[in-house]
């Protein structure tokens, strides 16, 4: 199974690897995976909330 690459986790080849080592390398990199995912979602939400109140303020 390869990942797209980016996360150094992730671009790991882990053929060599026993399964359950293989196993705990890829939950590493999907929790990797989803705390850049919900950093990305709170930085939009953030920059949604400051044009919400620049707009407030304008009016």
């Amino acid at each position: 199974m390869r990942l797209r690459a980016g996360n150094p986790v992730e671009s790991t080849n882990l053929s060599f690897l026993p399964e359950e080592k293989k196993c705990a390398k890829q939950s590493f990199a999907t929790h990797a995976n989803a705390k850049r995912l919900l950093g990305v979602n709170e930085r939009k939400e953030g920059e949604r909330k400051k044009t919400e109140l620049s707009l407030e303020i304008m009016e």
